[in-house]
């Protein structure tokens, strides 16, 4: 009976109360990581702010040759610069970077 009292005594002492105590904060803190770990998406493509993943293949020329025409015009976006597409119509617009050599027809939005 001696052997049970010390053996009791001894799991409620405050040293092994503290001991369990820290035991299972660690055990929290550890499985709370790995959660957090597996909840975060994964940045896909290049991983760069405002980039895009092109998904399929690259357009060709012929799909903008209806729209382009030949010569070089100012880019929309820095009138000083020279070595842009020339669009056909004014209903047609260049393509933005890189692709600016380009033009496709202007769409309504919002």
């Amino acid at each position: 009976a001696p052997e049970e009292w010390h053996l009791l005594l001894s799991l409620t002492s405050p040293s092994f109360s503290m001991r369990v105590t820290t035991l299972l904060i660690l055990v929290c803190l550890t499985l709370s990581t790995i959660v957090d770990a597996k909840k975060k998406p994964k940045p896909k493509g290049s991983g760069v702010k405002g980039a895009c993943a092109n998904k399929g293949p690259k357009p060709s020329k012929s799909l903008f040759a209806k729209y382009t025409d030949k010569g070089k015009c100012p880019c929309w976006w820095d009138i000083t610069k020279k070595d842009c597409a020339c669009c056909k119509s004014k209903d047609y617009q260049q393509c933005g970077w890189p692709m600016q050599m380009y033009c496709y027809k202007k769409e309504k939005k919002g």
